[in-house]
């Protein structure tokens, strides 16, 4: 990586020799380099394999770069960090017939017509929660004074709201599923998410649809930052502005990758600064 940003910047200098064997340098040499991300549930490292060149263009210079993003470590641990996803869990969230608990079991993420699909599968149900018409009573004992230097346990009677009535109304596994994309806005995310049920009742799936918008979310949430540009550049080009330009998914050896382009301008005279090491 050293060797390929020597060799850009040398690219800059005003020695014709220097940047023709500096922009054949850059060209040519692959670079490689790992980040690693936080995730919820696990670390995920990516391998980056990028190659660049540039143009000069009046005073400045177009860099341009095209890195390769290995996710197969993603797609390892994709299980654990599925696994924290906060859906519903409370079955009595409010006083109505469709509070609806899910828990994700199995996930997996894999590359079909140069588009990988997110699919997510798991248990759920949906109860009925009512508010109980009878109170609940319940007698405490507390110490009170009676009379000067005498005490006495007296009982209070207390009224309060009786526990609300459940009643489970469906059980049933679902799978949502959503394929990734990169938006115009710069971003990696879920489109056009499905949610279907392993039951032939499809009536039901109405129920079941308030899953699609926190998954998505959530998702869309935990994956952006595989996508920082600022970690996938080399890294004297952070903080340079670089911008993606897009993103090709590939198959490379039976794992998913991305293929991503990028474009950074710089001043050419920021290059006479540099020193090579």
């Amino acid at each position: 990586m050293t060797r390929v940003l020597a060799a850009l910047l040398a690219a800059l200098l005003p020695s014709a020799a220097i940047a023709q064997q500096a922009a054949e340098s850059a060209a040519n040499e692959a670079a490689d380099a790992t980040f690693s991300v936080a995730m919820p549930g696990a670390t995920v490292d990516v391998k980056v394999k990028s190659t660049l060149s540039y143009q000069r263009s009046g005073s400045n210079v177009l860099i341009a770069g095209s890195s390769t993003l290995d996710l197969s470590d993603l797609q390892h641990k994709l299980p654990a960090v599925i696994a924290t996803l906060n859906l519903p869990h409370n079955n009595c969230q409010r006083f109505a017939s469709d509070n609806v608990v899910a828990s994700p079991q199995t996930s997996a993420l894999v590359l079909a017509n140069n588009t990988p699909t997110l699919s997510i599968s798991g248990s759920s149900s949906v109860w009925a929660c009512l508010e109980n018409p009878v109170p609940e009573t319940k007698v405490i004992w507390s110490v009170q004074q009676i009379a000067p230097g005498v005490k006495t346990k007296v009982p209070t009677v207390v009224t309060s709201a009786g526990s609300p009535l459940k009643t489970k109304l469906m059980d049933a596994q679902f799978e949502w599923s959503a394929p990734l994309v990169w938006t115009q806005s710069g971003k990696i995310q879920t489109q056009g998410a499905t949610l279907t049920l392993k039951d032939p009742d499809q009536r039901k799936t109405q129920w079941l649809n308030v899953l699609t918008a926190p998954l998505s979310d959530q998702v869309n949430n935990m994956f952006a930052p595989l996508f920082d540009v600022n970690k996938i550049v080399p890294s004297k080009l952070v903080g340079k502005h670089p911008m993606i330009e897009s993103v090709e998914w590939i198959d490379q050896d039976g794992h998913l990758a991305a293929k991503v382009t990028w474009e950074v301008t710089i001043p050419a005279d920021q290059g006479s600064s540099q020193k090579n090491p």
